[in-house]
């Protein structure tokens, strides 16, 4: 891990880097901004505001360690090869339950989109 105590970014008041390495199949950013915690993975950026409200903390953290232990997974949607919309998910029963979404705009071209899961887990094909 690679913490900045001060950051060069003035909004930013504590930032961690993970880069990706064995046991680890993608880089994860962590940061404090005021009182928003965020996460940044793959395609993925999702901010909890404001981190002093309890459920919010504890989403975060589950969100964190859900990711490196490999229990959660990002699941992306591209258009070439820029993610347009990203979405953490969670297990759920069979399948997968988003609890966390995000997305940059795009012009509605008529190019294929394809998706790709991102998940710490070598068996699964990780991918980032």
């Amino acid at each position: 891990m690679e913490i900045d105590e001060n950051p060069s970014c003035r909004y930013l008041d504590l930032e961690m880097g993970i880069p990706k390495q064995p046991g680890l199949s993608f880089d994860i950013e962590l940061n404090l901004q005021d009182d928003e915690l965020y996460l940044g993975a793959s395609g993925f950026g999702f901010e909890w505001f404001p981190c002093n409200y309890d459920a919010h903390l504890d989403e975060y953290i589950d969100a964190v360690t859900g990711l490196i232990a490999g229990h959660y997974r990002i699941k992306e949607t591209l258009l070439g090869k820029k993610v347009i919309k990203s979405r953490l998910q969670v297990p759920d029963g069979g399948g997968w339950k988003t609890i966390a979404s995000c997305s940059d705009l795009h012009l509605p071209l008529f190019r294929k989109k394809t998706t790709r899961v991102v998940q710490n887990n070598e068996a699964a094909g990780a991918t980032a």
